[in-house]
């Protein structure tokens, strides 16, 4: 098969449009809060897609036994990439955080790397709070294409919840 220079051009930028509209797609359940364009990639900030609800049980989180024993997981589904994942914990360093998030990602071309965590929080967080989880894992799964990692009864600002660093926004699984 051959095609023209002007055909495999037009090609290669469908392609390309279609990785990144995969990438870019919002899972159900979740809504992008904020985008922003930090040093040519996108920081994304998910919350809920309905009203976040906080019931009495989640509030009682933080005194669930186990919770801060904090157990690593890693898995060879929906790898994150490694060093976009480092430079999106430098990049929580220096940014304000939205109200209510669930996950945030940060992507470049059609790589990207996101902590999601289980459920809302009972008090507002920082984005300092989801980064020693994510160092976590990071450090227990690699700084490789090929993982992902998951992180159980971790203690997140008030609410024990499962933390999860992945190439998607809506957890490991």
């Amino acid at each position: 098969m051959f095609f023209t220079k002007a055909g495999f051009v037009t090609a290669a930028a469908l392609f390309a449009q279609g990785q990144a509209a995969a990438i870019a797609s919002v899972p159900a359940g979740l809504n992008i809060i904020q985008s922003v364009t930090v040093d040519n990639a996108t920081l994304t900030w998910y919350g809920n897609a309905g009203p976040a609800t906080r019931s009495t049980q989640e509030a009682r989180g933080a005194q669930d036994v186990g919770c801060g024993s904090n157990r690593i997981q890693c898995a060879t589904s929906h790898a994150y990439d490694g060093p976009l994942c480092l430079k999106l914990f430098s990049t929580l360093t220096n940014v304000d955080m939205p109200v209510e998030p669930r996950s945030v990602c940060l992507g470049q071309g059609t790589d990207q790397c996101c902590i999601s965590w289980s459920k809302t929080t009972i008090f507002s967080m920082e984005q300092k709070d989801v980064l020693p989880s994510a160092k976590r894992v990071y450090s227990e799964c690699g700084p490789y294409y090929s993982k992902s990692g998951q992180e159980w009864n971790v203690l997140l600002d008030g609410t024990c919840v499962s933390q999860c660093l992945s190439n998607r926004p809506d957890g490991c699984k």
